[in-house]
């Protein structure tokens, strides 16, 4: 994930797949233009785009790869990495319900990567999973959201997700 500002009738990133290629000419890059594609303003750099997710298409590659062929379509080290996490914009107050917006936004929340860990009561809640928690102690603007900060439905597809996820990767949890 990453940020960009941009007004509402441009190019959303969110679940589309793009390149940025080198215009092997000006003639080339202001075709491109000229088609729709954005590109820097000198024409050099230009933005190729699909915008979606091919999801039952690589979904399926996937699968196959893995039953088929034993790998991943991905890294031979495959492990979590970062966490994309929760920081507050705001105070926040004992009861407050996060609620997830149009493009991925969770008033009241920025987001950032930190090293991945695993779920714990002072660990930083995964972005994701601030949606739809209550939040059960008072949390200062500026602060990390931590899995103790708010009361998470433990019972949700996503968080059994996590719990297998961290069980995989941080056995000693």
């Amino acid at each position: 994930m990453f940020n960009c500002l941009r007004r509402p009738d441009e190019l959303s990133f969110a679940g589309g797949v793009f390149v940025i290629i080198e215009a092997p000419d000006e003639a080339t890059g202001r075709l491109f233009a000229a088609k729709g594609m954005p590109t820097c303003p000198q024409g050099r750099y230009v933005l190729i785009h699909n915008p979606v997710h091919l999801l039952g298409a690589e979904a399926a590659m996937s699968i196959l790869s893995a039953v088929k062929l034993r790998s991943s379509t991905g890294s031979r080290d495959v492990r979590p990495v970062v966490d994309l996490i929760g920081v507050t914009d705001r105070d926040l107050v004992v009861g407050e319900v996060l609620t997830i917006g149009t493009r991925h936004v969770i008033p009241g929340l920025s987001h950032r990567l930190e090293p991945a860990c695993p779920l714990g009561p002072d660990a930083p809640l995964p972005y994701y999973m601030c949606a739809g928690a209550s939040v059960v102690r008072p949390v200062k603007k500026g602060q990390v959201l931590r899995c103790s900060d708010v009361a998470l439905d433990t019972q949700s597809p996503l968080y059994a997700l996590r719990v297998s996820q961290d069980q995989h990767f941080f056995p000693s949890t």
